[in-house]
C-alpha cells in the first residue's frame, strides 16, 4: 500500500506543515530577514497513524414534562420518555464495548486475561471474570435465538459440509476433571449466496451428536472419512459425500514413506496423477452453472475416476495390505461409492475444504486460550463464532456486526420472534448497509 492507496480508506486527513507560518524565523528569509510570501506548497508524505482506543461515560438522562391543561383538567399530566430496553440490566457494559471484547477474543484471538492488562493499562480496572460474565450473560439472555434461528436456515440447504476439531475443557461435569470436548463444525457449500457457518460444542466426538444435529436434514453431506458420519449417512434422506482432497492425501502419504524408485512410490504418483486430473478439470468449471458443472463433470471427470478406481482394485492384488499404499487403496475402494456422489449435482462439492477453511478461526484463537473453563463457556464460543464466521463469509465488519444486534436484540420481544430477528441476519439488506466490511478488493476496485 503506497501513499495514494491511504485516500481510499475514507479516514480523517489532517495536515500538517514542515513550517510554521506564525513562526518568524520559519517564514522571513534567512539572508536578507525580510518577511517571506508563501507561493505554493507540495505534499511531502502521507503517513497512517494510531492513536490508543478511546473510553468515554455515556450518561443516558431523560426530562419530566408536565401538561398545566391536563393537571388542571385531572387528567394524566406527567410525561416521561420510556426507559429503553438494556443489553444487560444493572451493567455498564454497551452495545459497542461488548462488540469490542467479543471481537478481540474470537477474531483476534486475545484472550481475556489478556484484554484485562490492556484494560488496566487504559485506566479501566475490569477483571476477565466481569468480561467474561459480560459476553456469556448477554449470549444467553439476548443472542442465543439468533444462533437458533440461523441453524434453522442452515437446516434447510441441501449441500452442507461438516467436520469437527478438538478443545479442552477444565472443569467438565464428570468429577470436575479436564476433559476433551469437540467443536462441530456446519457450512452451506461455497456456492451458497446466503453462506452459513455455524459451530455447534459437543463435550464428545460420537456419531450421536450429528445425529442430533441433523436429525431432520434431507441433502447431500460433505465430510472426511470420519467414520462417526457413517450411520448417519445410511438413511435415504442424505447422501454421503467424501472429500478427495483426504483421498488424494492417503495417496501422498504413501509415496512420501518410500523411495522414488519404488513400486509403491511409483503406483502411488499415478493415482495421485489421476485425482489431479479430477482437480483440473474442477478449475475449468468454476464459472459455471450448476447443471453446466454437472453435465462437464457426467462428460470428463466420471471416465477418470471409473479408470482410477478400476486401476485400484487391481493395484490391490500386488502391493502389501498394510503398507501405506494398500491403506490408501483401501481407504479408496471402501468408499468408493461416496467418492463419487457429487456427479450427481453440480452444486456439490470434490472435496471437504470449504469447512476446513471455515474451522481455522477456531484452531488459531485455541492456539492462544488453550482451553474452555466450563462445557457452558465451549456452548457461548460456539454461538459468537457462529455470527461472526458467517458475517465474515457475508462480507460484513464483524465488529460493526454484533455491535448493531447487540443495540438492536434488546427490543425484540419475545426473543423467538422469527419476524424481527430475520432482519438481523447476516445478508439482511439493512446488515449489508449498515456493516458492511472494507476489504482489500474494494479498496482496489474504487
Amino acid at each position: 500500500m503506497v501513499g495514494e492507496d491511504l485516500l481510499k480508506l475514507n479516514l480523517p486527513v489532517k495536515t500538517v506543515y514542515l513550517d510554521d507560518i506564525n513562526n518568524k524565523a520559519d517564514t522571513e528569509c534567512s539572508v536578507c530577514k525580510t518577511p517571506m510570501q508563501v507561493i505554493g506548497e507540495e505534499l511531502v508524505s502521507r503517513n497512517l497513524m494510531y492513536t490508543p482506543a478511546k473510553y468515554w461515560i455515556e450518561e443516558v438522562k431523560r426530562r419530566t414534562y408536565v401538561c398545566r391543561n391536563c393537571e388542571q383538567e385531572n387528567r394524566k399530566s406527567i410525561f416521561k420518555k420510556p426507559t429503553p430496553e438494556a443489553l444487560l440490566p444493572h451493567s455498564i457494559v454497551s452495545p459497542s464495548l461488548l462488540a469490542n471484547v467479543v471481537t478481540k477474543k474470537f477474531v483476534q484471538g486475545l484472550p481475556f486475561y489478556r484484554q484485562e492488562q490492556d484494560l488496566v493499562f487504559s485506566g479501566l480496572p475490569m477483571t476477565r471474570n466481569l468480561l467474561t460474565t459480560w459476553s456469556m450473560k448477554v449470549f444467553e439472555n439476548q443472542v442465543a435465538p439468533l444462533c437458533e434461528l440461523l441453524k434453522e436456515k442452515l437446516i434447510k440447504n441441501i449441500y452442507i459440509h461438516a467436520d469437527e476439531t478438538r478443545i479442552e475443557i477444565l472443569k467438565s461435569t464428570e468429577n470436575g476433571a479436564p476433559k476433551l470436548g469437540y467443536m462441530w463444525v456446519y457450512t452451506t457449500t461455497k456456492w451458497n449466496s446466503q453462506p452459513i457457518i455455524y459451530f455447534d460444542y459437543a463435550p464428545g466426538r460420537s456419531n450421536q451428536y450429528p445425529e442430533k444435529f441433523l436429525k431432520n436434514y434431507e441433502g447431500y453431506l460433505h465430510t472426511d472419512c470420519y467414520a462417526g458420519y457413517e450411520k448417519l449417512t445410511k438413511s435415504q434422506k442424505i447422501k454421503r459425500c467424501l472429500c478427495l482432497v483426504h483421498l488424494r492425501r492417503y495417496f501422498y502419504r504413501a509415496f512420501e514413506v518410500n523411495s522414488p524408485d519404488s513400486n509403491d512410490a511409483k503406483l502411488a504418483l499415478k493415482a495421485i496423477t489421476m485425482i489431479d486430473e479430477v482437480f483440473k478439470n474442477e478449475r475449468e468449471y468454476t464459472t459455471y452453472s450448476a447443471e453446466q458443472r454437472c453435465e462437464a463433470r457426467l462428460l470428463n471427470t466420471q471416465p477418470i475416476l471409473d479408470k482410477f478406481f478400476a486401476w485400484c482394485i487391481k493395484a490391490k492384488d500386488v502391493v502389501l495390505p498394510k503398507s501405506k499404499l494398500g491403506e490408501a487403496l483401501s481407504y479408496a475402494l471402501k468408499g468408493q461409492d461416496d467418492f463419487m456422489t457429487f456427479l450427481e449435482d453440480g452444486n456439490c462439492d470434490i472435496s471437504n475444504n470449504h469447512v476446513e477453511n471455515s474451522i481455522r478461526p477456531f484452531v488459531i484463537g485455541r492456539k492462544n486460550y488453550l482451553f474452555h473453563i466450563t462445557n457452558r463457556g465451549a456452548n457461548v464460543s460456539a454461538g459468537y463464532y457462529s455470527l461472526i464466521e458467517t458475517a465474515k463469509a457475508n462480507g460484513l465488519d464483524p465488529q460493526e456486526y454484533l455491535k448493531w444486534i447487540f443495540r438492536e436484540l434488546p427490543h425484540i420481544r419475545p426473543k423467538s420472534n422469527t419476524q424481527l430477528l430475520e432482519r438481523l441476519l447476516p445478508w439482511s439488506t439493512e446488515a449489508i448497509a449498515l456493516c458492511k466490511a472494507n476489504t482489500i478488493e474494494s479498496l482496489s476496485n474504487s
